[in-house]
């Protein structure tokens, strides 16, 4: 809201712009105006985003919360793009989450996965979705990039705890694997570490960063989603964009073909029931 809120206080135009709005007659007549004007737009539009939601998925929501005990806590670190849909506020990456797993649901049984690996897991809400919604998930591995991955692994760690093996332990390992209990356990890993990893999993999940990676890191990662197979009924799902940017992104069909030529899985493509279009 207020745009001196995003200023480094190292840099020495941050320390001139700091002793500038500290006189009185700059807040009151530039900030506090700027301020009020931004939280009325940020107000109206808000209200505005929660009648579009709740007018074409509020039907569904109701039906997805009924479906299971409860949904999980979508607020923790107050985030600022929330929706609220029959008076239900969430998280918005959440409502993305929770439509991807009712889209894949109608190809995949969650409720028989026990182990699963997510690459590119961003901050965490579709791990959180998957093992909040079904608690027979009980092996988990997540890799991102770092910083990513540092966030990722304390959002985690704020519902999972001592369940979350982070990148500090895992750099230790000569081989990365899952106990053989029947404990929680999700493993942080960055990208260079795959090669450690010594297991096999049921389900492969990846969000749209696959399109946005070169055709070689496509063709590694495949190699090893291959080689963690655990037989035929295991399932790599792929969600990607419908309005990608050829100079930016890989097309759809060149991404599935790399995958299919290099490796033994075989695509089922299927258009979602329920999604949101966004401007792309």
């Amino acid at each position: 809201m207020n745009p001196f809120d995003l200023s480094s206080l190292d840099s020495w135009k941050s320390k001139i712009y700091k002793n500038i709005i500290k006189f009185p007659i700059f807040k009151r007549y530039f900030i506090d105006p700027y301020v009020k004007h931004n939280e009325l737009h940020f107000q109206q539009t808000q209200k505005y985003k929660d009648l579009y939601y709740t007018n074409i998925l509020g039907n569904w929501f109701s039906q997805f919360s009924k479906q299971y005990n409860a949904l999980p806590d979508t607020l923790v670190g107050n985030p600022q793009d929330t929706i609220s849909i029959n008076n239900y506020r969430i998280g918005r990456s959440y409502l993305a989450s929770f439509l991807r797993v009712y889209n894949y649901s109608k190809v995949v049984d969650f409720s028989k996965v026990i182990s699963v690996f997510e690459i590119g897991g961003g901050f965490g809400a579709f791990a959180h979705t998957l093992l909040h919604l079904y608690p027979n998930i009980k092996k988990y591995i997540y890799l991102d990039i770092p910083p990513i991955l540092y966030v990722g692994t304390q959002y985690l760690k704020h519902f999972y705890e001592d369940d979350v093996i982070d990148y500090r332990q895992t750099r230790e390992l000569n081989s990365i694997n899952f106990s053989s209990n029947n404990q929680r356990e999700i493993i942080a890993i960055c990208p260079w570490e795959i090669e450690k990893i010594d297991t096999n999993v049921d389900l492969f999940w990846n969000s749209s960063s696959f399109q946005e990676m070169t055709q070689d890191m496509v063709l590694n990662y495949s190699k090893h989603i291959d080689r963690m197979l655990i037989d035929y009924e295991s399932k790599l799902c792929l969600h990607m964009y419908k309005n990608w940017k050829p100079e930016k992104t890989l097309m759809p069909k060149e991404l599935l073909g790399i995958v299919e030529n290099n490796t033994s899985i075989v695509f089922e493509e299927f258009e979602p029931e329920l999604e949101i279009r966004r401007r792309q």
